[in-house]
């Protein structure tokens, strides 16, 4: 009977010790447990702050407005324009390299204003040509003119002089004057008589470039 006593109270005994030291035996377990629920706090909190939509104060955006129809439109008659009445492209082609010291590139489009009977040639923003003295633009009857004789006869239209050998540029085409009955643009030194480039007239379907 003494022996069972005494084997209780040693069970009693170290029942009381693993208490008193449960802070030491379990405390790996519970920094494990602690940073588990600290690294899933951590990454819920990166995942919170991702990106997010932030719906704009200002509404659906305006579009630019096309800085070529604009001034087209300043030189139409304000009345026409306030109907609906809008400028578009007629005929349009690209220049072509003559030879080495005679060459051109980028795009032309005559654009027809609304209505009325009123053109303006424009040379596109990639237009370039070899510099040259005294070069004009004209329109040419000719598709391909490569001799002075080719850009000028059997008729041509005269616009002026260049204005640049290369970027954008306006030319109103003379009333009374079609461009339909034209089937190049040509520009030509007036002082040498010779052919820099020219670009063969296509139709425009559907009013657009």
């Amino acid at each position: 009977m003494n022996t069972q006593r005494w084997i209780a109270v040693g069970i009693l005994i170290l029942l009381i010790a693993c208490v008193a030291t449960s802070n030491l035996w379990l405390a790996p377990f519970i920094d494990d447990d602690e940073g588990e629920e600290a690294a899933t706090t951590e990454e819920a909190g990166v995942a919170d702050t991702g990106p997010t939509a932030t719906p704009n104060p200002f509404g659906t955006p305006t579009p630019t407005p096309d800085p070529v129809y604009e001034f087209l439109r300043s030189l139409m008659d304000p009345a026409a324009v306030a109907i609906g009445d809008e400028p578009a492209p007629i005929l349009a082609g690209s220049f072509t390299v003559i030879d080495e010291q005679h060459r051109g590139d980028g795009f032309v489009d005559i654009f027809k204003l609304g209505e009325a009977d009123r053109y303006v040639l424009f040379l596109e923003d990639d237009f370039s040509v070899s510099a040259g003295p005294d070069l004009i633009l004209l329109l040419s009857a000719n598709p391909e003119p490569r001799t002075a004789t080719e850009a000028l006869q059997p008729q041509h239209l005269n616009l002026g002089p260049l204005q640049a050998t290369s970027g954008p540029q306006f030319y109103q085409i003379p009333e009374g004057n079609d461009p339909n009955e034209y089937d190049s643009v040509v520009i030509y030194s007036e002082s040498f008589r010779i052919v820099y480039t020219s670009a063969e007239l296509q139709e425009v379907r559907g009013g657009t470039r």
